[in-house]
């Protein structure tokens, strides 16, 4: 029986977005009940940035869903490549049950501190401060590239830079009023999506 890899492609990506949503929400579960001295510090034109960025992302995405041909969005990459891909897409989905397992219920779609929030410095967060962006980051080359589709693999990275660009720096002051010099002496000896290779004094 042959295998119709386009529709296959779809049918991963859907899947893969679903369990990665599923397994945050599992391991993040507390979220679902109000947190003690629970503080949203989500600027609100991040919201409405981040909101905007979700809403082209889905474009996108509905448009590859649905479209059997859709030829602007095809990279023409040959479909040992693309097999390639989807098998490789499962190293950044185990990295990020790794992410969403060891973060917990800190792991907040929003930035937000609470009383009984833990400095979370174990697992990948013991050399990386935001490694969920990392694997994020890594499952989206992987997803351009099972998909054939630069759309997909643009439109989630780009909407990923949009969060980063708008979150970071008020998810990290945030963190520091928050941890005091906790979060500093942490962010010292950590790369901020990467390992650093040798300590600093000072946050990078």
């Amino acid at each position: 029986m042959t295998i119709d890899l386009d529709l296959f492609a779809r049918l991963a990506l859907v899947a893969e977005i679903v369990l990665m949503g599923v397994v945050r929400a599992h391991y993040a579960g507390a979220a679902l009940g109000e947190k003690k001295g629970r503080r949203l510090k989500e600027k609100p034109i991040a919201l409405v940035v981040i909101g905007l960025g979700g809403l082209a992302f889905y474009y996108v995405f509905f448009t590859y869903l649905f479209s059997w041909s859709p030829a602007w969005m095809s990279l023409g990459l040959p479909d040992a490549a693309r097999w390639a891909g989807l098998v490789v897409s499962l190293l950044p989905l185990a990295f990020l049950w790794w992410v969403f397992k060891t973060i917990g219920k800190a792991g907040s779609k929003y930035v937000i501190t609470f009383d009984d929030q833990d400095l979370v410095t174990t697992g990948p967060y013991a050399r990386i401060r935001h490694p969920m962006y990392t694997g994020f980051l890594l499952w989206s080359a992987t997803a351009l590239v099972f998909t054939d589709s630069w759309g997909i693999g643009a439109g989630f990275f780009g909407f990923l830079v949009i969060v980063v660009a708008v979150r970071l720096k008020s998810e990290e002051q945030a963190l520091i009023e928050h941890f005091g010099d906790d979060y500093l002496d942490y962010m010292a000896r950590t790369g901020r999506f990467f390992p650093r290779l040798r300590p600093s004094t000072q946050g990078q």
